[in-house]
């Protein structure tokens, strides 16, 4: 088997058959008494579910394989974790019940959630990973939210739709969501894997290097930003890719 990497990606190939996976966890957000985050179950796999989902769907590819790991009893947490990656995977019309299996802890009383989750999807034999060309805008869609902001401030925070819609639309090149580490971190990243560099702007907003918990925001490296003028969503210019 043959495996390789590709920023947080894992690609893999069998019998010729290329496949990408991609992972995330949550800890000490949910709905148990030593949890820092009170938040229902529902939200927890709902937002466990969605950072990785949007990494897949962002190559272009789907969820053909699901697999959810608790730290925590099947009921209640368990179970509410689950409905939240079924809403997820359903809200891009995937029916979770032909691709969701897991695990639960049944020996040991819990008083904080943790839980983590692997997405398998397949893609064609001939897939490479996006790249970017130079002359590239890359700009930030949403607004960076962790704990309790990303639920109270939802309409700033990108749909899982969207990542599918931008995708498919002429003009962009490349789609990266963006984690704990910031914009500029993955901008950086974005640069680094098409062989280029990042050239900020000069007035970058204070919120470009902190962190967008469950990919409340998403980079698009477009060919020009007004390719993104009717996206109903905050969007913010951050800067250039540009030959090394």
């Amino acid at each position: 088997m043959k495996v390789t990497r590709f920023r947080d990606l894992t690609l893999f190939e069998v019998e010729g058959k290329k496949f990408l996976l991609a992972c995330d966890s949550i800890g000490a957000i949910g709905a148990k008494e030593g949890d820092v985050v009170h938040v229902s179950e529902e939200v927890v796999g709902y937002f466990l579910c969605r950072v990785p989902l949007m990494e897949l769907l962002a190559q272009g590819a789907g969820p053909d394989i699901v697999v959810l790991t608790l730290a925590n009893e099947w009921m209640p947490t368990g179970q509410g974790v689950s409905r939240g990656v079924a809403m997820a995977l359903e809200e891009i019309g995937i029916d979770s019940s032909m691709i969701l299996n897991g695990s639960t802890e049944e020996n040991i009383a819990t008083i904080q959630t943790g839980t983590g989750i692997t997405v398998i999807g397949s893609v064609g034999d001939d897939f490479t990973p996006s790249v970017s060309p130079a002359g590239s805008v890359v700009c930030a869609l949403g607004l960076p939210k962790v704990g309790d902001a990303v639920m109270e401030e939802r309409r700033d925070i990108v749909p899982l739709t969207l990542i599918r819609e931008l995708v498919s639309l002429e003009g962009v090149n490349e789609i990266l969501p963006v984690g704990s580490k910031g914009c500029i971190y993955e901008a950086e990243e974005m640069a680094r894997t098409s062989g280029l560099r990042f050239l900020p702007d000069v007035d970058l907003p204070d919120w470009a290097c902190e962190s967008a918990g469950p990919a409340c925001v998403v980079l698009a490296s477009v060919s020009d930003e007004e390719i993104l003028s009717h996206i109903e969503l905050p969007v913010t210019r951050l800067g250039r890719l540009e030959q090394e």
